[in-house]
């Protein structure tokens, strides 16, 4: 794929499954019926947003973000409930061309319109630098290391992140 490529990004449907699926597979690995399957759950929800990233009639990456509330569950410590930024894949032969750059302000920009003046949460391994100095770009401060986010582990620990609201006319 060259860096010319032109890429579109826009809201995931029951088209994308597969190829969505697929490019999660090549980076997770699990199997792609299973990996369509939880992208299927996701569309379906009301408090989820699925968005892609195509380059002509490829997909290339996709990013979700979804409303989390792990107050029932007892592995859970200093975590909020809120809108969480997670899942975001950009397929190796595209990386390094801003798509996740792009895919996280179009989940910024579908927050502050769906749910204006909320803050939008994201967490990674401290060593995810790329995703952390990206995220710091666009103004994410780190709020703690101190945290525990059920099904997740941070072998050299995580950070916890917020963007306070804002509305779309304010930017990424």
């Amino acid at each position: 794929m060259s860096g010319g490529a032109n890429i579109e990004i826009r809201a995931g449907d029951n088209d994308d499954l597969r190829e969505a699926a697929a490019v999660c597979e090549r980076h997770y690995g699990g199997e792609i019926a299973e990996r369509a399957r939880q992208f299927e759950k996701v569309l379906a929800r009301d408090d989820a947003y699925l968005v892609v990233a195509t380059s002509g009639d490829r997909l290339v990456g996709y990013a979700k973000t979804e409303w989390c509330d792990w107050s029932q569950r007892s592995e859970a410590r200093n975590i909020e409930a809120g809108w969480y930024l997670g899942g975001i894949v950009v397929a190796p032969e595209a990386r390094g061309m801003g798509i996740g750059r792009r895919l996280t302000m179009a989940r910024i920009d579908w927050l502050s319109i769906h749910h204006p003046g909320l803050p939008i949460w994201y967490f990674t391994d401290v060593t995810n630098v790329a995703s952390v100095a990206m995220h710091a770009s666009l103004g994410f401060v780190a709020v703690t290391h101190d945290f525990d986010v059920p099904g997740c582990s941070f072998p050299d620990g995580g950070v916890l992140c917020r963007l306070d609201g804002r509305t779309r006319s304010e930017g990424a």
